[in-house]
């Protein structure tokens, strides 16, 4: 993380200025697919969130590809373009589910970067520990507010994403192969889309834009364990945390996670063309993981 509108408006960016003509074609066929790509792996962590569901494997599973280097999780990106054939004499594929993947792929990518260059900030300034998600919660509404002039609380995040399932085993064949190659966890078929089912449900019961929830939740905040601000955008509109000035200091990491991930698309159309080698595009991926940390 940061949560999920922060990474929504970061791929908007991208696309709005994305200078590849064919590229903003793709995203805009595949818009929702890339949205969900924008959140990357954080979807484990939504698997059986329910408080009464003990099991917390997928997120467990979801923190460790968190600790991941970048640099290992973009060769199992790179080699499965390449793998699957993405360019026929020099141009894109037309078979859509290949041209889906290339953009669920670059959205993980600009996931990585925005968290990989903003988690050290989020974490020295109170974001470490129970903090975390509340903090990335306000960082969503102020980013909100100030791009889109628009309160995070009052907009359905289910209608910005969707998984189809024309492109479901091929996005669960990249999370097999993090599982197996760099996890060494085995990977268990349908943990992709049952995560992804349970996001859908956690931003229903949260989705609150009339406030018809907000008093039912504030009084179950007094008995709860958890803080619910972390999860309700209405609770946690009346906490306040950071001043002004924190907000401004995230957003210039923010824009240089935009930065970095018109680098980092340029590399991966480098190598699909063949104008570089697999190592050589390697050696310009970052191998800190999602967490900003040296690997």
């Amino acid at each position: 993380m940061p949560d999920f509108w922060t990474h929504i408006l970061a791929g908007e960016k991208i696309k709005k200025n994305c200078e590849n003509k064919v590229l903003k074609k793709l995203i805009e066929e595949n818009y929702q697919l890339f949205n969900l790509g924008c959140q990357g792996a954080d979807i484990l962590f939504y698997k059986d969130f329910w408080p009464w569901k003990f099991s917390k494997k997928a997120s467990k599973l979801g923190s460790l590809i968190h600790r991941l280097s970048g640099k290992d999780i973009f060769e199992i990106i790179l080699k499965n373009l390449k793998e699957i054939q993405l360019y026929d004499n020099g141009e894109i594929s037309s078979n859509l589910k290949k041209r889906a993947l290339l953009v669920y792929f670059l959205a993980f990518i600009s996931h990585y970067t925005l968290d990989s260059i903003s988690h050290p900030f989020i974490l020295d300034n109170g974001g470490a520990g129970d903090k975390h998600k509340f903090i990335e919660m306000k960082i969503d509404l102020y980013m909100i507010k100030k791009y889109w002039d628009k309160d995070a609380a009052e907009i359905d995040p289910t209608t910005y994403y969707q998984l189809k399932s024309d492109f479901k085993l091929e996005i669960e064949g990249f999370y097999r192969a993090v599982f197996t190659e760099l996890l060494y966890q085995p990977y268990k078929q349908g943990i992709i889309e049952d995560a992804y089912t349970d996001l859908r449900k956690y931003h229903s019961l949260f989705y609150d834009p009339n406030k018809y929830k907000y008093h039912f939740l504030k009084i179950l905040n007094c008995i709860y364990p958890a803080e619910l601000a972390s999860y309700s955008y209405q609770l946690a509109k009346d906490k306040e945390f950071w001043l002004e000035e924190k907000y401004q200091q995230f957003e210039r990491y923010f824009n240089q996670a935009l930065s970095k991930s018109k680098v980092y698309f340029a590399l991966v159309f480098s190598y699909l063309k063949e104008e570089i080698s697999l190592k050589e595009a390697l050696t310009n991926f970052d191998e800190r993981d999602f967490l900003g940390q040296k690997k």
